[in-house]
């Protein structure tokens, strides 16, 4: 102990005698540790750290594909629940649930908050607790007493201040009472972080229906068994439903191949986000590479100018485990630096990544944690271990004597020390390469994304949601009332243009119980699954901008005796392929009682969650006079306007109307269309922008590392230079030979960093949007970026060699 303590007392003397060397050294790992770190915090956080509920690898999450209704993923249904729950072989238990918005009243100002409503056995399949009162039992969901609620702690932190005392009390909900029965734990936030209030009831057996796959479905495994086995499980249910609710006939269960989903849950809540996050990780792993070879290279070039002295200590009995303890403990010390530096670079790149960055799921538990803190110190010690072996790098049969000899007058580099430090460098020019290319094709495809046209006009449009409750605006009528009386009072709002109302804004996820399944008159005894269907109030398509591609918007149809609707072209493909869709008749498959409604008119498509991604398939139900589906009715839903003023500045103004006409209805998510449109983009944009960085810093690095290498080595060949401009070598001859030796090293990284970038397609090719990974333009553009910067970086040596004064370089000692 006594000798390490004096090997770094004697490396932090050595190292504060090279301040430049120890500084760029620190600087270049804490670039490298901060970013990798950083982006590492993300990927544990989101992607590796387990579920935060009991043996959470055992919970699975549930649902029905069916591919005779061209459904690749649907929900569970009231009858599939009932049915799987009592009769399954491989479950503790199962679960259902669903997101809904309700208004809160009563204490305090009225507030817009998301809700579950879940089945009773929701908590026990997460093994959820609460902080105050208690779980829901069997007679809380039975029907025979009060509806009974559980609230978030941070709702209870937020609204009632903690008091436990509103734990058996009624708060007011939709205005009707609604009795807390707990409070669920701090950090329970399933299944979204911003869900307040969770109701638990179970299905009626008498009224539950097997065909309406839509809510989502959980269940906790029992030990041992597999997601393989309980799908297959289920699937053997399957074939039994028909005989246990009619409603899924014999014909409809082989039509539509309905089969089971059972997959983990976490493969569910990561979602989407699981490819950007491992194509960031593995770029900020190329930056951190580039940046160890850069140092790398800074540790050859000063263990190179110190062979002497290891030469002497060699010579004066020194062992080699006493050289690898000094170059151990300064290497140590530099990555300690660079490391602790990197630490304050990664959390504020944290901090700045989960305030400013896309919603990414589970982003709450994302923080600089002792598993974060323990990735970082085992990347430290590699990092120690890689930097200390490079001065020592050196052929095994080499002497003390032959090493005093390399380091006298005028000694060129080893061979072998000279390969190893232009083989970093062309490592360092491809990493950079690849990273250069990823983040070219990621820019073109934000760049497109922003061009492409999303159906409809963003320019001008305000929207605003409002949540009608069930108490009050029980009818069609008086939901259909309140709409027109906004949207007259809104429309006479100075700037305004027109006004309209729609229950499903395009790019904005919308719950699953907007889907039903449709009977076609022309096609008897078939049904089409998972069709959202959407109120829309005159003048919607006006004021969203979205054509009319076929027939009418129906808006002149008001009070006419047919009742009509709009299909969005998406929808009309499925539903009447190859056929015209004009006058075909549709209606909710839910019973012969449900009247036909008559397509009159195609809407031009609009995607469904970002920008161009898939079209949203749509049935568009007018809010006419009547109902044109009496069983469905306009309650949530978002007020739309175009104003010839900026639009945000009319969003007081929107919330001042509402609340004179009902002081209980709170608006949310008051913003504009452009707003909608960038929130959908920004995952693009965060993985350009975080790669974009890492491509800028990788060029940087690459070219310093290219710029020192061919520093040290013409500096280690003055005299050679001297003699060839003695014997008459003129000074263009001369630069060219250097520029030419820095060309062959970017030219053979370039090489092989095109290789590793075709790699890289296959990874980006579910990233980017109407670009083609292996665009050869892209490749051969960046290339060409890279070798015009290393030419340049190498510019500055090659000039001075060419000034070289001949009698001066042969006097170097």
């Amino acid at each position: 102990m006594t000798g390490w303590i004096s090997e770094f007392r004697r490396a932090a003397r050595a190292l504060s005698k090279a301040p430049g060397f120890t500084i760029a050294c620190a600087l270049t790992v804490a670039i490298g540790m901060g970013a990798i770190t950083a982006v590492y915090g993300l990927v544990d956080g989101v992607l590796l750290r387990p579920l935060p509920y009991p043996a959470s690898d055992r919970i699975v999450a549930i649902g029905h594909a069916a591919r005779g209704l061209d459904l690749a993923e649907g929900g569970i249904s009231d009858g599939a629940y009932l049915h799987y729950r009592a009769n399954n072989a491989s479950f503790e238990d199962i679960a259902t649930y669903y997101d809904n918005v309700v208004n809160l009243t009563g204490d305090g100002d009225a507030e817009r908050v998301p809700v579950a409503m879940v089945s009773a056995s929701f908590f026990s399949v997460l093994g959820a607790r609460t902080a105050a009162g208690r779980l829901p039992r069997a007679d809380d969901v039975d029907g025979s007493g009060d509806v009974v609620v559980l609230i978030s702690y941070d709702l209870w932190q937020r609204r009632y201040g903690g008091d436990p005392a509103v734990v058996g009390t009624s708060i007011e909900i939709n205005r009707g009472p609604r009795q807390v029965i707990g409070v669920l734990e701090r950090g329970f936030d399933f299944p979204r972080p911003d869900i307040d209030i969770w109701y638990p009831s179970d299905p009626d057996p008498a009224t539950a229906r097997a065909t309406d796959l839509y809510q989502s479905g959980i269940a906790r495994l029992k030990p041992g068994l597999s997601p393989a086995q309980a799908e297959r499980d289920l699937d053997r249910l399957i074939t039994t439903l028909p005989d246990a609710y009619p409603d899924l006939t014999r014909r409809l269960l082989e039509d539509s191949q309905l089969r089971s989903l059972v997959r983990p849950l976490k493969e569910q809540v990561v979602g989407e986000a699981r490819g950007a996050l491992w194509l960031l990780l593995g770029g900020m792993a190329f930056l951190l590479l580039i940046g160890c070879a850069n140092v790398a290279n800074l540790f050859l070039v000063r263990g190179a100018h110190r062979h002497r002295d290891i030469a002497v200590r060699t010579a004066l009995g020194a062992r080699r485990a006493d050289l690898v303890r000094f170059f151990v403990a300064e290497s140590v010390l530099v990555v300690l630096l660079g490391g602790a530096l990197g630490l304050l670079l990664a959390d504020t790149g944290m901090q700045a990544l989960i305030a400013y960055g896309p919603s990414l799921p589970r982003l709450h538990e994302v923080g600089l944690d002792g598993r974060v803190l323990a990735f970082a110190a085992m990347l430290s010690l590699l990092l120690a271990l890689l930097f200390a072996s490079a001065p020592l790098f050196r052929p095994a049969h080499d002497s003390p004597g032959s090493a005093l000899r390399e380091s006298g007058s005028g000694a060129t580099a080893t061979a072998s020390r000279r390969r190893t430090l232009k083989a970093l460098v062309i490592a360092q020019v491809a990493l950079a390469l690849v990273l250069l290319v990823g983040s070219a094709l990621m820019a073109q495809s934000f760049l497109r994304l922003r061009r492409a046209d999303p159906g409809f006009r963003a320019d001008g449009v305000l929207t605003a949601e409002i949540a009608l409750p069930r108490r009050g605006y029980e009818s069609y009528d008086a939901t259909r009332r309140l709409w027109e009386t906004v949207i007259e009072r809104v429309r006479a709002l100075p700037g305004v243009q027109s006004a309209a109302s729609v229950t499903g804004l395009p790019l904005v996820p919308r719950p699953a119980y907007y889907d039903f399944a449709l009977d076609l008159e022309s096609r008897p005894g078939e049904s089409r699954a998972a069709i959202t269907m959407y109120h829309v109030s005159p003048d919607y398509f006006e004021t969203m901008g979205i054509p009319i591609v076929d027939g009418t918007a129906a808006a002149d149809l008001i009070g006419a005796a047919e009742r009509p609707v709009l299909l969005s072209e998406a929808a009309a493909r499925r539903l009447f392929a190859g056929e015209n869709a004009i006058g075909q008749r549709i209606r909710r498959s839910v019973g012969n009682d449900v009247p036909w409604a008559t397509v009159v008119g195609i809407a031009g498509d609009v995607p469904r969650q970002h920008v161009g991604g898939a079209p949203a398939e749509i049935v568009y139900l007018p809010t006419l006079g009547s109902a044109v589906d009496p069983g469905l009715s306009p309650g949530h839903g978002t007020l739309v306007l175009r104003a010839t003023v900026p639009p945000a500045t009319l969003a007081s103004a929107v919330r001042d109307i509402v609340r004179e006409i009902d002081a209980n209805l709170p608006v949310a998510n008051v913003r504009t269309m452009e707003r909608v449109v960038t929130l959908s983009m920004a995952r693009t944009r965060f993985t350009m922008m975080l790669l974009g960085i890492a491509a800028i810093a990788a060029l940087f690095l690459g070219a310093v590392g290219l710029y020192g290498v061919i520093s040290y080595d013409v500096s280690r060949r003055f005299r050679e230079f001297g003699i060839r401009i003695a014997l008459g070598a003129g000074a263009g001859s001369v630069r060219t030979m250097v520029l030419r030796e820095s060309a062959s090293l970017a030219l053979a990284g370039i090489g092989l960093g095109v290789v590793g970038a075709l790699g890289l397609t296959r990874l980006l090719r579910g990233l980017v949007f109407q670009v083609d990974p292996m665009d050869p333009v892209t490749i051969v553009a960046t290339a060409g970026l890279l070798l015009g910067v290393a030419l340049l970086a190498c510019w500055v040596p090659a000039w001075r060699t060419a000034r070289l004064d001949p009698m001066r370089a042969l006097r170097i000692e």
